[in-house]
């Protein structure tokens, strides 16, 4: 099964291409590339009620990730991992602050709910990997969530309509901060598998992999939440159409 997934020629990966060539990643990989919510976020045809209750669930999403980012870097910072400490920093507030504030952009789409529990148990797994794991484990926990929007960003560039109303969403996944801050922290992983034991190399695939399919649940949340929605629209709809008797 080959990878729909943009791949580096000049600059191979090797731990990140040992943990996506894994059949259930790739399988996991290639469902959300595919995913409906994504293709309709490329080619500009996403509800504004799904885009919106997805801005609502990443907000709370990027709010959690970003103290868990910090947390890690004091973790990386007491084992001396002091340039992984300050990247991990960084990407908790600058690159982070920069997806906040594009939420701002498209704030008229907000959807006011409850998070998802998709989303709550997704930061639920990650809160646990970074203060419960080997450090090398917890890294791979929170390496999908840029890993997979970096790989969306490529897809989306290839394919993109013009005049689309998420473009501006879309730039923030293939501008160059975002892009460089992916692949530096893709470069230390991979450098940090390097030493690990085989068996620890597996807990981190199967770190990744769990990250990952929270990722995929995410998406599917969203959809179905919003199919939902139709359906009782729907029902409203033939309720105040149903002549009186």
């Amino acid at each position: 099964m080959y990878s729909l997934f943009y791949k580096s020629q000049t600059n191979p990966l090797p731990f990140i291409d040992e943990i996506t060539q894994e059949e259930e990643v790739t399988r996991i990989l290639q469902l959300i590339y595919a995913h409906p919510f994504n293709q309709q976020l490329f080619s500009g045809t996403l509800s504004k009620n799904s885009f919106g209750s997805y801005l609502q669930d990443d907000f709370y999403y990027l709010h959690h990730y970003a103290l868990m980012l910090q947390q890690l870097s004091q973790r990386l910072h007491s084992y001396n991992l002091l340039k992984l400490s300050e990247q991990l920093n960084y990407m908790g507030t600058g690159i982070i602050e920069e997806e906040q504030a594009m939420h701002q952009h498209y704030i008229q789409f907000y959807v006011e709910q409850k998070p998802s529990k998709a989303i709550v148990q997704y930061v639920e797994f990650l809160q646990n990997q970074v203060h419960e794991q080997p450090l090398y484990v917890a890294l791979c926990s929170i390496l999908p969530c840029f890993w997979i929007y970096y790989q969306l960003g490529q897809q989306a560039m290839k394919i993109i309509q013009n005049n689309n109303v998420y473009q501006s969403w879309i730039d923030t996944y293939t501008g160059n901060s975002f892009v460089q801050a992916t692949l530096d922290l893709v470069d230390n992983v991979n450098n940090l598998a390097a030493t690990a034991s085989a068996h620890l190399r597996k807990e981190m695939k199967v770190a990744f992999m769990k990250a990952a399919t929270h990722e995929l649940n995410f998406f599917d949340a969203i959809i179905e939440q919003n199919f939902n929605m139709h359906l009782k629209s729907d029902e409203l709809l033939t309720i105040s159409a149903s002549p009186l008797i």
